[in-house]
């Protein structure tokens, strides 16, 4: 009986033994091979083994079952099979002949296939007419590698690089006529590079499209003004209208499909501006100076005489003390606060000037005339 007693005690105190503890997040590590398909487990230290010592190493992949990796020592080991470009969930035990230890946290890694260099397997292509201001188009070609090459485009005349022409498409420069433009492209990752030449592509046609040189235009801060693009530039060809240079000032319009520009401009100063005439094959550039000024707040003329009203076959009232006729192009302020207005009294309009500065504008035909209150 006594026999019976110690063998049941020995039983208990085996079965109170505990099961491996965990492992730390810095006990242990997951890195890709960059092999295709494969991880690393890495093992820096095994946790307690509760005093019966570890048997085996398992893991579990995104939560699945477990599995034995290797024996429990420190090193490391290889989990294949796995698909590239997908992140894989890995957690880790210990397990002794009491049982399985707690599982670690879950770490993260994504395999990667083995590195390789650029290859061409279709070349680059250029499309697009080849005149000046048409704009070429080069396709960047198939390429293998890994990881997949990044790619840059050079474009190239008589084979000399074209500065500032670095990407898919090239616009056609006037300077490229009767001349060869290709364009280099290459493909290249962290292993290597390689390059591929487009087709060479002779510009032979210039743009059809004629175009004449618009003068310098000036426009009234609040006034109206206008210009029609389509009277300095013609085709064979449906044409449009771009901006490709410069700013519209504010108050002012621009309609691709007819070529106006037209409004009345708030802001005062010179702008340079570059429209484009485009037909489907081509684009003539069409520049444009404009200025905005702010009239002069005070009367200005040439060849300005008195005339009393009578002379002018108006009658004198309370007020109205002489009338003066001019047949100048002068400016007038058409209030205190916000400038002045242009007007061509050549027989057409009269106004009137009153003390408080304000101006009044009609009609006197055929005569043009001032009107001073006293």
């Amino acid at each position: 009986m006594l026999g019976i007693s110690l063998s049941v005690m020995q039983s208990r105190r085996m079965s109170a033994r505990p099961v491996p503890s965990a492992f730390a997040p810095q006990d242990w590590s997951l890195t890709d091979a960059a092999t295709g398909g494969t991880l690393v487990v890495r093992t820096l230290r095994l946790p307690d083994d509760g005093g019966v010592g570890l048997t085996t190493l398992e893991i579990s992949l995104d939560g699945g079952e477990w599995r034995v990796l290797n024996a429990a020592i420190l090193g490391a080991f290889l989990v294949t099979g796995l698909a590239d470009h997908v992140e894989t969930s890995v957690r880790l035990r210990a397990v002794s002949d009491v049982g399985a230890g707690a599982a670690s946290e879950p770490a993260h890694a994504t395999p990667t296939p083995l590195p390789v260099a650029p290859g061409m397997i279709a070349a680059p292509e250029i499309s697009g007419a080849a005149v000046v201001g048409a704009t070429l188009i080069a396709s960047a070609g198939l390429w293998a590698g890994e990881p997949a090459p990044a790619l840059a485009w050079v474009w190239r005349r008589d084979g000399v690089a074209i500065e500032g022409a670095e990407g898919a498409e090239y616009r056609v420069a006037p300077e490229d006529e009767d001349r060869d433009i290709d364009v280099l492209v290459t493909a290249t990752n962290r292993v290597g590079a390689a390059s591929a030449l487009a087709a060479l592509t002779r510009i032979t046609a210039r743009s059809p499209i004629a175009t004449q040189t618009i003068p310098p235009q000036e426009a009234a801060l609040g006034g109206w003004w206008g210009l029609d693009l389509s009277e300095y530039a013609s085709a064979d060809a449906p044409l449009s209208f771009a901006l490709v240079g410069g700013a519209l000032p504010a108050g002012v319009l621009f309609d691709e499909q007819t070529g106006m520009v037209h409004g009345a401009p708030t802001e005062s100063g010179t702008r340079a501006l570059t429209f484009e005439a485009r037909t489907a094959t081509g684009a003539r550039s069409i520049p444009v100076s404009l200025t905005m000024r702010r009239q002069m707040s005070n009367i200005t003329t040439g060849g300005a005489y008195l005339r009393r009203p009578s002379a002018l076959g108006l009658t004198e009232g309370p007020g109205l003390r002489r009338k003066m006729t001019f047949a100048a192009r002068f400016t007038i302020p058409t209030d205190n606060s916000v400038g002045s207005t242009m007007f061509d009294l050549t027989g057409r309009h009269s106004f009137r000037v009153f003390s408080t500065g304000k101006i009044n504008v009609g009609l006197f035909p055929p005569a043009s005339a001032i009107a001073v209150a006293s």
